[in-house]
Protein backbone atom coordinates (compact mmCIF):
# COMPACT_ATOMS: atom_id res chain seq x y z
CA UNK A 1 0.00 0.00 0.00
CA UNK A 2 2.76 2.44 0.94
CA UNK A 3 4.64 1.56 -2.25
CA UNK A 4 1.57 2.36 -4.36
CA UNK A 5 1.12 5.66 -2.54
CA UNK A 6 4.77 6.57 -3.07
CA UNK A 7 4.55 5.68 -6.77
CA UNK A 8 1.39 7.78 -7.20
CA UNK A 9 2.97 10.68 -5.35
CA UNK A 10 6.06 10.39 -7.55
CA UNK A 11 3.92 10.57 -10.71
CA UNK A 12 2.10 13.65 -9.41
CA UNK A 13 5.35 15.38 -8.48
CA UNK A 14 6.88 14.52 -11.86
CA UNK A 15 3.88 16.04 -13.66
CA UNK A 16 4.07 19.17 -11.52
CA UNK A 17 7.81 19.42 -12.19
CA UNK A 18 7.23 19.12 -15.95
CA UNK A 19 4.58 21.84 -15.78
CA UNK A 20 6.92 24.15 -13.86
CA UNK A 21 9.75 23.52 -16.35
CA UNK A 22 7.46 24.39 -19.26
CA UNK A 23 6.36 27.59 -17.50
CA UNK A 24 10.00 28.42 -16.78
CA UNK A 25 10.90 27.94 -20.46
CA UNK A 26 8.07 30.29 -21.48
CA UNK A 27 9.26 32.93 -19.02
CA UNK A 28 12.85 32.62 -20.26
CA UNK A 29 11.66 33.11 -23.84
CA UNK A 30 9.60 36.15 -22.81
CA UNK A 31 12.65 37.66 -21.13
CA UNK A 32 14.64 37.32 -24.35
CA UNK A 33 12.15 39.51 -26.23
CA UNK A 34 10.80 42.10 -23.76
CA UNK A 35 7.86 44.28 -24.85
CA UNK A 36 7.03 47.80 -23.69
CA UNK A 37 3.67 47.82 -21.89
CA UNK A 38 3.04 51.42 -22.94
CA UNK A 39 3.41 51.09 -26.70
CA UNK A 40 3.73 47.40 -27.51
CA UNK A 41 7.11 47.90 -29.16
CA UNK A 42 10.47 46.48 -28.16
CA UNK A 43 11.49 47.39 -24.61
CA UNK A 44 15.17 47.65 -25.45
CA UNK A 45 15.79 51.33 -26.29
CA UNK A 46 18.69 50.56 -28.67
CA UNK A 47 16.41 48.71 -31.09
CA UNK A 48 14.19 51.72 -31.87
CA UNK A 49 14.81 55.43 -31.77
CA UNK A 50 13.58 57.57 -28.93
CA UNK A 51 11.26 59.41 -31.33
CA UNK A 52 9.68 56.17 -32.58
CA UNK A 53 9.17 55.01 -28.99
CA UNK A 54 7.54 58.33 -28.07
CA UNK A 55 5.28 58.13 -31.12
CA UNK A 56 4.22 54.58 -30.27
CA UNK A 57 3.24 55.66 -26.76
CA UNK A 58 1.35 58.66 -28.16
CA UNK A 59 -0.43 56.41 -30.66
CA UNK A 60 -1.48 54.02 -27.88
CA UNK A 61 -2.80 56.95 -25.81
CA UNK A 62 -4.76 58.42 -28.73
CA UNK A 63 -6.19 55.03 -29.65
CA UNK A 64 -7.40 54.62 -26.06
CA UNK A 65 -8.97 58.08 -26.09
CA UNK A 66 -10.74 57.38 -29.39
CA UNK A 67 -12.14 54.10 -28.08
CA UNK A 68 -13.23 55.79 -24.86
CA UNK A 69 -14.97 58.56 -26.85
CA UNK A 70 -16.71 56.07 -29.09
CA UNK A 71 -17.91 54.09 -26.08
CA UNK A 72 -19.26 57.15 -24.26
CA UNK A 73 -20.71 59.03 -27.23
CA UNK A 74 -22.40 56.06 -28.81
CA UNK A 75 -21.92 54.89 -32.34
CA UNK A 76 -23.96 57.61 -34.06
CA UNK A 77 -21.88 60.22 -35.79
CA UNK A 78 -18.58 58.51 -35.11
CA UNK A 79 -18.30 56.49 -38.29
CA UNK A 80 -15.88 53.62 -38.49
CA UNK A 81 -12.62 54.07 -36.60
CA UNK A 82 -9.56 52.76 -38.42
CA UNK A 83 -6.31 52.32 -36.52
CA UNK A 84 -2.95 51.99 -38.22
CA UNK A 85 -0.12 50.29 -36.35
Amino acid sequence: MKTQWDAMKNVILTQENDKLRAENDLLKQAMKTPVCKGCGGPAVPDEISYEEHRLRIEYARLKGEALWGRKHMGKQGMGKLIFYP
